[in-house]
């Protein structure tokens, strides 16, 4: 679990907790997942992250916080925080749990024909 102290109203701090791990990952809709994904490669938009990030909040004893709350604590933090706890989520996701998808090597061997494959009839191509 990621935990990170930020403040969110003038006079307080609270403490915003995420919680990461394989469940929360696979319960992940294909819709969240590309909107990740786009970010890692640099397409952030913010409107579409803070929903994701709402989904993993806990009320800090694991237990899933309420989304329409989360949001609202996500939605009050300073513009200057921003930046910090989306670096922070997305660090935890890629490092712990989820790898880039797109521009990785496959390890198996591929089918496809090259150019020195010989056609169906046995000439070159």
């Amino acid at each position: 679990m990621s935990m990170l102290c930020l403040p969110y109203h003038k006079d307080t701090m609270t403490e915003i907790h995420f919680l990461i791990n394989e469940k929360s990952i696979n319960d992940m809709t294909w819709e969240e997942f590309e909107t990740f994904e786009r970010a890692q490669e640099g397409d952030m938009k913010l409107y579409r992250l803070r929903p994701i990030l709402a989904r993993f909040m806990t009320n800090g004893n694991d237990l899933p916080m309420m989304h329409k709350d989360a949001m609202k604590i996500l939605g009050t933090l300073p513009v200057s925080k921003i930046k910090e706890t989306i670096e922070i989520f997305m660090s935890t996701m890629r490092d712990g749990t989820i790898p880039k998808v797109n521009g990785s090597e496959s390890k198996s061997q591929s089918d496809q024909p090259s150019a020195d494959s010989p056609s169906p009839d046995g000439s070159q191509l």
